[in-house]
């Protein structure tokens, strides 16, 4: 019986150590939770998401589009130009979208986005070597865009280079 009920009294340390998070003998954390579940995130506006995409190194497309739009010919050559006077320089081309659509469709938009930008990017005589693909499909800041500016941005190919 004394057995059983030190069975049970370990039992209800384990339960409750990993209801607190910590195991007996293991330090409480000291960091704060990241966000309490009453407390709302702060707002971020429009114009703040805006000014964190890269124009110069994006190419933007149009809803539901997957072709380059002639404007935005000029920033790839100038990218094709960069990764050729450079042979040793790579890029990351990141596929992003809007929040418009489901996560399946955003994914296969974005990877046929990047796959555009490369496909022109080797016609501009850009070896495959320099070339790396990723699509992220849809943004998780594009679900706090508000307009369909906001939205516009959110649509590209982003050129990333290393540091």
């Amino acid at each position: 019986m004394a057995r059983t009920g030190l069975r049970s009294s370990t039992l209800s340390v384990l339960i409750l150590a990993a209801c607190a998070g910590t195991l007996p003998g293991e330090p409480p954390s000291l960091e704060p939770p990241s966000t309490l579940p009453d407390q709302a995130a702060p707002a971020v506006t429009d114009e703040q998401l805006i000014s964190t995409v890269d124009i110069e190194r994006s190419i933007f497309f149009a809803r539901r589009s997957t072709a380059v739009d002639p404007a935005e010919l000029y920033k790839l050559r100038q990218q094709a130009q960069r990764l050729l006077a450079d042979p040793k320089l790579v890029v990351t081309l990141v596929g992003h979208t809007d929040d418009l659509g489901s996560a399946s469709y955003n994914l296969a938009i974005a990877e046929q986005r990047v796959s555009s930008v490369y496909q022109l990017l080797r016609k501009h005589g850009v070896p495959r070597k320099q070339l790396l693909r990723y699509a992220v499909g849809r943004e998780k800041v594009a679900r706090a865009c508000r307009s369909s500016e906001c939205r516009a941005k959110m649509r590209r190919v982003e050129f990333v280079y290393p540091q």
